[in-house]
């Protein structure tokens, strides 16, 4: 068996973002307290490795005093009441919920001191860096130059993202 060479890399950029990951609860449920005995759906990720996870964990809520049902990447059960909470993106399912005229609450486990971030990393294979020293300077000046493009031109970002990535998502602006 060849034992395969690691190859080294080199991290030119490191993007921080906060995690848009929240409850959506009914109206009645405003507090991470109120959510122990009621019926709570995410992905199991979502409810063991992220900020959900530790805001739950810190108020004593677990499937011991909590019913947790699996994802169905729909809303529907939520506006139907079959769900007391799901997890949910800031930036998806709340406009969805908002179009659709349903009332809700947001718990936020950042209002809670609960903040995860996640790093977006640009990388470059090491050698690269050594064949073409000004490469990296320059990728990471584009890559920059794109990002300000798309800050400065929302309305047509949105469109791109929409048509290239997501089709089937509803589309139009987020109004909380």
């Amino acid at each position: 068996m060849k034992r395969k060479e690691i190859l080294p890399i080199v991290l030119l950029a490191s993007y921080f973002q906060r995690s848009p990951l929240v409850f959506v609860t009914q109206p009645n449920i405003k507090t991470p307290a109120d959510l122990r005995g009621k019926v709570i759906m995410g992905t199991s990720d979502e409810l063991k490795y992220s900020s959900l996870a530790l805001l739950l964990s810190h108020y004593n809520i677990s499937p011991q005093n909590t019913s947790i049902t699996a994802e169905k990447f729909s809303i529907d059960d939520f506006i139907d009441g079959k769900v007391d909470a799901m997890s949910a993106f800031l930036s998806n399912q709340i406009y969805e919920l908002n179009q659709r005229k349903v009332a809700y609450n947001i718990i936020n486990p950042a209002d809670y001191g609960f903040i995860m971030s996640a790093a977006q990393s640009v990388l470059q294979p090491g050698r690269g860096a050594q064949t073409i020293p000004d490469a990296p300077r320059r990728f990471l000046q584009a890559t920059n130059k794109g990002w300000h493009y798309a800050f400065d031109h929302p309305e047509e970002t949105i469109q791109i993202i929409h048509n290239k990535y997501a089709p089937p998502k509803a589309f139009g602006r987020l109004a909380l």
